[in-house]
């Protein structure tokens, strides 16, 4: 759809919206939530791994 928008085949481009409305209901709100939810994740993820490796033992630190 992208692609045929660009090439300024809106025709083209209009008839595939149409073919994917009947799944945006099936799809659309639920692979948001779960991109948010991996975003959170990742985040908490990466903040949890950054706290750990910035108190981790090092014997030659001091």
């Amino acid at each position: 759809m992208v692609a045929a928008m660009q090439a300024g085949h809106d025709a083209e481009a209009s008839a595939a919206i149409a073919r994917f409305t009947k799944y945006r209901d099936l799809f659309g709100q639920d692979l948001a939530a779960v991109r948010q939810e991996l975003a959170h994740l990742t985040q908490v993820e990466a903040a949890e791994s950054a706290s750990m490796h910035s108190t981790a033992w090092r014997p030659w630190a001091g």
